[in-house]
């Protein structure tokens, strides 16, 4: 359990983002353990975690068991659900980003620290700054001249990541940054495997070493040209000086 507690004690957005198999005094039991009757041999769960991030099964089970509302089952599947098409922690984190890159990095310490007081992690300073990203190769960016602090500017990435997990934003952020050392980088999952007890009420866990996954899309067939789309070759067949961009 000792995964469990150090997760949720320092980040405090986890049950937003995935379910995982816990203990019982948090009221909140599911099957993401491997063996009989457990549910990590489906590939959704290979990694014995789930996101839950806008799930109407995982929403269904959270407000059943809290009694938030009077669950209908009859009325409640195949309804539209309300989307955040852009929240107020994107505005805070592109604000930061912004100041950063224009070299005010104190006061976008103050944006930054918006998302990460709201969740329980104290404020920004540089000396946890340098903790967080020490010993990092942090890439640079010759074509452009940027005033941002670059471990700030790190720092701020992997909030948006945390942050913004399964919303569909990631991708474009590690693409507009051209991180292709992200894209590359080795992904790890855990086996999480019953340790004792007989039910739900009573289950302790025993969770693995990180695992590594070896066949990922990303890492083994990464280009850079995925930093840009392509144009059209109708387009770039009218010969007005249209150039396609570099790999397509």
């Amino acid at each position: 359990m000792l995964l469990y507690k150090v997760v949720v004690q320092f980040y405090e957005r986890i049950f937003s983002v995935i379910v995982i198999s816990i203990d019982n005094s948090k009221r909140l039991f599911y099957k993401t353990f491997a063996g009989k009757n457990g549910l990590a041999g489906s590939p959704r769960f290979g990694t014995a975690f789930r996101f839950c991030k806008a799930c109407r099964q995982i929403i269904e089970l959270l407000e059943c068991i809290f009694h938030l509302w009077d669950y209908n089952r009859a009325t409640f599947y195949d309804k539209p659900m309300n989307y955040s098409y852009m929240r107020l922690a994107e505005v805070y984190l592109a604000y930061a980003e912004a100041l950063n890159e224009t070299g005010r990095k104190d006061e976008a310490c103050k944006w930054l620290d918006k998302t990460r007081n709201r969740v329980g992690l104290p404020s920004m300073t540089d000396e946890l700054l340098h903790r967080l990203h020490r010993g990092k190769v942090l890439p640079s960016y010759p074509e452009c001249a940027l005033a941002g602090d670059a471990e700030l500017r790190e720092e701020i990435l992997d909030e948006r990541a945390r942050e913004f997990a399964f919303e569909e934003i990631r991708w474009f952020d590690i693409v507009r940054w051209k991180r292709a050392d992200i894209f590359r980088q080795t992904l790890y999952g855990i086996r999480v495997t019953i340790l004792d007890g007989t039910d739900s009420s009573n289950f302790r866990f025993n969770f693995s070493e990180p695992i590594p996954e070896t066949d990922r899309a990303w890492k083994n067939s990464f280009d850079p040209k995925w930093y840009l789309s392509a144009f059209p070759s109708n387009e770039v067949n009218k010969g007005y000086g249209l150039t396609q961009n570099a790999g397509w």
